[in-house]
């Protein structure tokens, strides 16, 4: 049986800080369910994104290279 009440959105972020944030925002002031919230890379490598962000840029010793910036 078809659910008439779903809904897509796609959308890109260029970190995870923004995607976590709207995610946050779906949840709680929009009351989805996090499970039915799905988030993924726009290729198939595994990647933190595209610009250094958050602890990446604030590192004592330079930004991070543990996780590279190879894609959306």
């Amino acid at each position: 049986m078809a659910d008439d009440g779903v809904q897509t959105i796609f959308a890109t972020f260029e970190t995870c800080e923004p995607a976590d944030l709207a995610i946050e925002h779906l949840v709680q002031q929009h009351g989805v369910e996090r499970a039915d919230l799905f988030v993924q890379s726009k290729g198939e490598r595994n990647t933190s994104g595209i610009a250094l962000s958050g602890g990446d840029v604030s590192h004592s010793n330079g930004p991070r290279d543990d996780a590279v910036l190879r894609g959306d």
